[in-house]
């Protein structure tokens, strides 16, 4: 059906820059999207859509501008990067030009448009869940099926960490010193890949992973920890459905975004609202460059002590 419609707007006078556009557009919705008949998608299959292409980089900037489209899926993004809400815009104009072909009456594949989401394409931050929305997370979790779902929530909601970092975890990264178990983000492996210099850190296990058992999951792995997926892309794409079927609306209260990357906002924001830890103890937890310490930082080697760490790891509460 697409090439159809692509082929009645070529005849009807799109330009060449459009048809580029186009192009861009239907690869994001090729990828971001469920293939099935045209006739069977509804308007949250749209929104999930919509609310997915905000997580986009702009693409001429580096290095995105040298990457795949999803190359760029598997990459995450930081809040500068994202594309404006014009780009969001534009990507649900041309869903909507591509259902509207469908629903004519010469064409008739559709007898009504997906098309009626409400979204007012505006710039948004990104926001946080709160204690109700993070227990639904965590009820799911503990019910699922799935290894991979399971330890994708619950590693986000309890380490803060990013949804790469979390994806490319290997056996060998989790670990035990001094008696604190703990999870080593690092690039010694071939397959992995940290964002900054920061990254490369050491998270102390949250004592409520070891609870639901992640210690146990980790020994019966081979070598990655989710190794029932193969890209970071599949946790986003799955999320997205998920936050639907559990009634968590995608956009808070304080018209704020949120996203799979929300734990990591939800991790940071409570342990620094409700506890009064260094700033540069959750830096160093999270992998942000530490704030500025003028030339005491060329003196300063190292980082806290994992019992430090440990302790405030373990004030996130849900």
């Amino acid at each position: 059906m697409y090439a159809e419609f692509l082929d009645f707007k070529v005849k009807a006078g799109l330009s060449d820059r459009l048809v580029k556009e186009y192009a861009r557009h239907y690869e994001a919705w090729f990828l971001l999207s469920e293939d099935k008949p045209v006739e069977s998608y509804k308007a949250s299959d749209i929104g999930r859509f919509i609310d997915r292409c905000y997580q986009l980089p702009k693409k001429n900037r580096a290095p995105y501008s040298k990457m795949s489209l999803q190359e760029c899926l598997d990459f995450d993004v930081p809040e500068d990067d994202l594309v404006t809400p014009k780009t969001v815009q534009g990507y649900y104009k041309w869903l909507q030009g591509v259902f509207a072909y469908a629903k004519r009456d010469t064409v008739e594949y559709i007898q009504h448009s997906p098309c009626t989401i409400k979204r007012d394409f505006k710039q948004r931050i990104r926001g946080v869940f709160n204690s109700e929305e993070l227990k639904k997370f965590e009820a799911f979790a503990i019910q699922t099926k799935y290894a991979w779902q399971k330890w994708s929530l619950l590693l986000a909601m309890y380490t803060g960490a990013r949804r790469t970092e979390i994806y490319q975890l290997r056996k060998p990264d989790i670990r035990i010193e001094d008696g604190i178990n703990y999870i080593l983000v690092t690039d010694e492996h071939e397959s992995q890949h940290l964002k900054t210099n920061n990254a490369k850190r050491k998270i102390p296990i949250h004592k409520r992973l070891i609870e639901l058992g992640f210690l146990e999951y980790v020994e019966q792995t081979q070598e990655r920890i989710l190794y029932e997926i193969t890209s970071a892309e599949s946790i986003t794409s799955w999320f997205g459905r998920l936050v639907i079927e559990l009634e968590i609306p995608s956009v808070n209260e304080l018209d704020e975004l949120r996203s799979y990357h929300s734990f990591r906002h939800t991790f940071i924001s409570n342990i620094r609202n409700n506890q009064s830890f260094d700033l540069s103890l959750i830096q160093q937890i999270v992998g942000h460059e530490l704030s500025k310490g003028g030339i005491t930082d060329k003196y300063t080697h190292g980082g806290a002590s994992l019992k430090r760490l440990h302790e405030v790891v373990f004030a996130f509460n849900v």
